[in-house]
């Protein structure tokens, strides 16, 4: 490999493992937008069992269950809320995340591609060098044989 084949080589190389972080970082994100969803979901489900809790206890005329219910739905509620301001950070996040990630493997895609054009560019001149060797040989021989053919008829 020559010197500018290296040097774009560890230059791909790099951007891969830039991509690779980068695309580790945007499953991480990706992860915790997943998991403050499910906890958003939860807390959901928890006010709305402590909302048929309380009915419940007003139907029984539990005044204190009514009550308990309903204080541990407005503590909930305000968990939830807690977790949608989570959510929007996580979303942005995330969103940012994949931008980088999407603008890494596009520039580390096009790394690979300079790599392989000088490769192919690099494979191109030594098959026209291999090529201009051979014609020489020929025409040398051939003129060769025509100066010891010339020299015998002589």
């Amino acid at each position: 490999m020559h010197g500018r084949e290296r040097r774009l080589q560890r230059l791909a190389d790099v951007y891969g493992v830039v991509e690779a972080a980068r695309g580790v970082e945007m499953q991480r994100a990706a992860l915790q937008l997943r998991e403050t969803e499910q906890s958003l979901a939860v807390q959901q489900t928890m006010i709305d069992k402590s909302n048929l809790d309380g009915r419940d206890a007003l139907e029984e005329g539990d005044r204190i269950g009514w009550v308990s219910a309903e204080t541990q739905a407005r503590r909930m509620g305000w968990a939830v809320e807690r977790l949608e301001v989570e959510l929007l950070k996580h979303r942005e996040a995330e969103e940012t995340a994949k931008q980088s990630y999407l603008a890494s493997r596009t520039e580390s895609e096009r790394m690979r591609r300079l790599l392989h054009h000088a490769v192919s560019e690099r494979k191109t001149l030594e098959g026209r060098q291999e090529q201009a060797r051979s014609d020489d040989r020929y025409l040398a021989r051939r003129r060769w044989l025509e100066l010891t053919a010339g020299e015998t008829s002589n």
